[in-house]
């Protein structure tokens, strides 16, 4: 053997040994590097998701807020229309209330039987109304002046909504006529003066006439 081989076995072993802890080094960070871009890339996709997601949402949201305004706008429109009807019943209720007087007559009772009486039976028939005092309600027509100045209120005692004509005639002082508005709903009691029969329909002349505005 020569002398220098020895010496060169040594230096291999020596530089493996080396070697060893260099590599485990090397390992250790590289594993480090990968789990720090894996979190990198987790995080970044989840971030993206998030961004991607957001618009969707806005616009479910938008949709949603959308729907929500049209459904209070039906619901406003429902209630008004509803109240309009409900205004519109109470005022009947009332006129119903107050078509019959004490003596049992309603202005109903004398328009079935003129419609379907004979022209000698309502003759006969409107002469015993005379002198009876009624309590009804109805809607202004139209006030008129008459002569002397006197004013003259025209009463329809259907709605304004149904077609008819005036049908209740009587005085009412200058004051309370400047503050009659056609188609208001009034209720007033008096007594039949006269009752009479045209075209279309009857009418009834009262006098002693007191208004009830509504």
């Amino acid at each position: 053997m020569k002398m220098g081989e020895p010496t060169r076995r040594h230096s291999k072993t020596g530089a493996a040994e080396n070697w060893t802890p260099r590599w485990g080094s090397f390992c250790i960070l590289l594993g480090a590097l990968v789990t720090v871009f894996l979190i990198v890339l987790v995080v970044t996709r989840d971030t993206e998701h998030k961004v991607a997601s957001k618009p969707a949402v806005s616009e479910k949201s938008i949709a949603s807020n959308r729907l929500e305004e049209t459904n209070r706008d039906i619901v406003n429109m429902s209630s008004q229309r509803n109240g309009k009807q409900s205004q519109f019943a109470r005022e009947e209720k009332k006129r119903s209330n107050h078509t019959k007087s004490s003596f049992n007559i309603s202005f109903e009772e004398m328009r079935e039987n003129y419609n379907s009486m004979t022209q000698v039976q309502w003759e006969q028939y409107s002469q015993k109304l005379r002198g009876r005092k009624v309590e009804w309600c109805g809607w202004v027509e139209d006030v008129e002046r008459k002569y002397l100045g006197r004013c003259e209120l025209q009463v329809d005692m259907d709605s304004p909504k149904s077609w008819g004509v005036q049908e209740v005639f009587f005085d009412v002082s200058e004051n309370l006529a400047m503050k009659l508005n056609k188609d208001q709903f009034i209720c007033f009691h008096g007594t039949i003066e006269s009752v009479g029969k045209t075209i279309f329909t009857l009418y009834i002349m009262l006098k002693d006439v007191s208004v009830q505005i509504r």
